[in-house]
């Protein structure tokens, strides 16, 4: 996996040491306060993107990990600086003070913000997209966003609520079913799409499967101040491999992705497929050979030969596989 960009993040540093985390000190911030955190934020991020282009490792130093150069940054744009006639300027007068082109700095706006209130700023909007910035709505799945209105605004970024990604533990089937059809109609308005919250290496793999092209999360790196960040890059696992899955929502997700998206039923129907089914490469790497699992998999392909994928049974048997699938997701211990 290449490394596209970085996000700022805000925290608030104590004398006595301790860390106050955003969500307890901004609500707290009145208008004026917030815009200048985030100027500040954009001031600091754009300095240093501009130390690390000359500090990074090469990639020749970055076997088999390369990332993109140059990194691009990532901001929270909150609504009371987008509102400000200004807005555009204030992040004009950064890009050039630091030499840092319009393309590397995307700008996130909170999806939880009424899309009217968006819709008011779209002269800021397009304003910062005239500079070459990219727009992104962040947190896709925690408000309402009506998405044919989302396309009427300027983004070319979503990111999919952490929230709803993690919710997948909890009910693996249904949200993996709502991830694919968010990115997939996501996708269908030209948009790129962004995963948050994989703290865990089988939230990357279901997404990767599921077609997100980027994705955020502690399974990838937790936060980390500037200084640690290049001994991180030389020293990153490599992402997961998704040639087949190793995991039940990776399992789920690659049999939802082919059924739906990639692979007529009837064009992998029959037993020489289903060997060659990736669901049935994880069925062995498990050791589920024999198992229901294993019969209920053989026998789906086995119908959509016979009879054809629309078809009572062939949909029946495809419930059992993802419903067996699922009684094998095991919810992360979040104290572990």
């Amino acid at each position: 996996g290449l490394v596209e960009k970085v996000e700022a993040l805000a925290r608030l540093q104590l004398a006595d040491g301790r860390t106050i985390m955003p969500g307890a000190f901004i609500p707290r911030l009145n208008d004026s306060q917030i815009i200048l955190l985030f100027k500040q934020g954009l001031e600091q991020g754009l300095s240093q993107l501009d130390q690390w282009d000359g500090q990074l490792p090469q990639a020749s130093e970055l076997p088999e990990r390369t990332p993109t150069y140059p990194l691009g940054l990532s901001l929270n744009l909150p609504l009371e600086a987008l509102a400000h006639p200004e807005c555009a300027h204030w992040v004009a007068d950064a890009l050039k003070k630091h030499q840092i082109p319009a393309v590397r700095l995307t700008l996130e706006v909170l999806e939880h913000h009424e899309i009217q209130e968006l819709e008011r700023s779209q002269q800021q909007m397009h304003a910062l997209v005239a500079l070459g910035i990219a727009l992104a709505m962040d947190d896709l799945g925690a408000g309402y966003s009506n998405l044919i209105r989302l396309n009427n605004l300027p983004f070319d970024t979503v990111k999919i609520d952490q929230a709803l990604i993690r919710s997948a533990y909890d009910d693996p089937v249904r949200i993996i079913k709502f991830i694919s059809a968010l990115i997939h109609m996501t996708h269908a308005l030209d948009l790129i799409v962004v995963a948050e919250g994989l703290e865990h290496p089988d939230l990357i793999e279901a997404v990767r499967i599921l077609g997100a092209d980027m994705g955020q999360g502690y399974a990838i790196a937790h936060p980390l101040p500037p200084e640690q960040f290049t001994e991180w890059l030389r020293t990153r696992p490599p992402l997961v491999d998704t040639s087949y899955p190793r995991t039940p929502l990776g399992a789920i997700a690659v049999h939802w992705r082919m059924i739906n998206y990639a692979i007529p039923m009837n064009q992998m129907a029959g037993e020489g497929l289903a060997n060659n089914c990736p669901v049935n490469r994880f069925i062995i790497e498990q050791q589920l050979e024999g198992s229901a699992l294993d019969a209920a998999h053989r026998a789906l392909h086995t119908a959509a030969h016979s009879q054809g994928s629309h078809n009572a049974e062939v949909y029946q048997l495809l419930h059992q596989v993802q419903a067996l699938l699922a009684e094998l997701v095991v919810k992360p211990d979040p104290t572990a």
